[in-house]
């Protein structure tokens, strides 16, 4: 009793501690939370699962779409260079034209074709020289671009020109020599930037898919663990907190059958840790009054024994 009296002034008097906590429990800063600050950061660190998946799959998908792009570039670069090829063939086929009909008509139109055609080859060489490529692919397309710039300066257009002037035996003369030696080179430069293009680019959209069905998974693979780890999380949060609401309930229990003395453990400071603190003072106050009411009535039956006892 007088060992319940001095704990009890000692708690009340702010001179003593409910509980001697072990030190692992005292570092630890948990313990301090509030019920709500655990699911907080139980959701924050989801949600940083979360994002970090999500960035991931972000940073995966643009590398695969820049891959994507790199073989789209290749497309238009290959469009550019078909438009060439038409180019060139179409001034041929006019200069043939207007060398079998010999009148002026059909050499101004011919002569107002070939320059649209020269101008939209002018183009079209222009976006091949400025297209993002590979080292290999800006070697094939800088020898193609070369090939095809010196057939229009030597071949084209001097034609124009005779072209303009209207000298039908020029025209002629320049017409049946325009499947020369700079055509050859063209045609074939051609087609080896073709075949490197396309080696190229079937390189490049193979690597494209490989990342990005790798990011695929993985992103995949992430959410899963993350979701999975919430579930983890939050089941263990909760079994915490239920398996403490049912020991403090068991030893409200003791208390309803009059055990003052299993005294309850404290293990935070939470909502559930104040509830079990009060418990645990009241444990004390209701033991301490106990023990005095045992005592005084232990002390009136003995003053009645000796009053009952004869002299």
């Amino acid at each position: 009793v007088e060992s319940a009296k001095r704990v009890y002034e000692a708690i009340r008097a702010g001179k003593a501690k409910l509980g001697d906590r072990p030190f692992l429990q005292r570092v630890n800063p948990f313990q301090y939370l509030k019920i709500w600050h655990k699911i907080a950061l139980t959701l924050l660190l989801v949600a940083s699962l979360l994002s970090g998946s999500w960035l991931m799959t972000l940073n995966g998908l643009t590398a695969a779409n820049a891959g994507f792009l790199m073989a789209a570039n290749d497309g238009r670069v290959g469009l550019s260079v078909a438009k060439v090829s038409e180019g060139l063939l179409a001034s041929i086929i006019d200069a043939t034209n207007a060398a079998r009909r010999g009148t002026p008509e059909s050499m101004h139109e011919a002569a107002v074709m070939i320059e649209d055609n020269i101008k939209m080859m002018h183009q079209k060489l222009d976006v091949l020289e400025a297209a993002d490529l590979s080292d290999e692919e800006n070697r094939a397309s800088a020898t193609y671009v070369e090939a095809v710039h010196n057939y229009m300066q030597d071949t084209l257009e001097p034609l124009v020109k005779v072209l303009k002037r209207g000298d039908v035996e020029k025209m002629r003369e320049l017409a049946a020599d325009m499947q020369n030696e700079h055509l050859e080179i063209a045609e074939s430069s051609e087609a080896e930037f073709q075949s490197v293009q396309e080696a190229v680019s079937k390189e490049e959209a193979t690597i494209a898919n490989d990342d990005y069905q790798s990011i695929r998974t993985l992103s995949t693979q992430m959410a899963v663990l993350s979701l999975a780890l919430a579930f983890i999380l939050s089941f263990l949060l909760l079994k915490k907190l239920i398996n403490r609401l049912d020991y403090t309930t068991e030893k409200l229990a003791a208390i309803a059958h009059g055990d003052f003395f299993n005294w309850i453990k404290l293990d935070s400071q939470d909502e559930i840790g104040k509830m079990q603190s009060g418990l645990k003072l009241m444990q004390i106050q209701q033991g301490f009054a106990m023990m005095q009411s045992r005592r005084a009535a232990l002390g009136a039956t003995a003053a009645l024994k000796q009053i009952d006892t004869p002299v």
